[in-house]
């Protein structure tokens, strides 16, 4: 059964009846790296969940949060923060 990065209590161990270790700290800061750098989760299948909602409730941008990615459902556009601001991206085929 996939083990799925949401899976991971970021509390936990909680210092009181689990022992810490390396690992366990190498596994909380590895998942909030994942999250908060591109919002993006993966599982052991090869999956990618993006962020998807609409305009209205999309992040505000800023220059930290550059290189997200959106699923905008207002305007089916993927979306990326560069410089700051939402853009669309725009795909051809050549």
């Amino acid at each position: 059964m996939p083990t799925y990065l949401d899976s991971i209590d970021i509390t936990k161990p909680n210092g009181a009846t689990e022992p810490v270790s390396a690992l366990d700290n190498y596994q909380r800061e590895l998942r909030i790296a994942v999250k908060d750098t591109v919002s993006v989760e993966h599982t052991l299948t090869g999956e990618h969940k993006f962020l998807r909602d609409t305009t209205a409730n999309r992040p505000v941008a800023t220059v930290a949060m550059n290189g997200r990615i959106y699923f905008n459902t207002t305007d089916n556009m993927l979306q990326m923060v560069v410089a700051g601001a939402w853009i669309n991206i725009v795909a051809t085929i050549p």
